[in-house]
């Protein structure tokens, strides 16, 4: 039977550290996220649990556009893979001590 609702807010920024002086391109990309979290009642009247997640994921930036975009989508996958383990090791904590 449901007992609580989840709520996420997520986010992600890109940012590039190195670029080639040769070429002018960036040959790595950081890809940061956030994901704001808060677990209620299902009838929304109280809060359980709420907080913020954080994490990055870097990938190469190639020449070859698709190897690039490929890249990108898997580091997305990464980050949302270690967002979501966070969330669920601190919802699951704060439900194991619930009565």
């Amino acid at each position: 039977e449901k007992r609580y609702r989840l709520a996420l807010t997520a986010s992600e920024t890109v940012q590039t550290p190195i670029v080639s002086s040769v070429t002018g391109r960036a040959e790595s990309a950081t890809l940061a996220g956030t994901a704001a979290y808060k677990v209620t009642t299902l009838d929304g009247s109280r809060i359980i649990t709420e907080g913020v997640a954080q994490g990055t994921a870097t990938y190469d930036r190639s020449t070859q556009r698709f190897a690039s975009l490929r890249a990108a989508r898997d580091a997305e996958i990464r980050l949302a893979k270690l967002l979501s383990e966070q969330i669920k090791t601190r919802v699951a904590a704060i439900l194991a001590t619930q009565p």
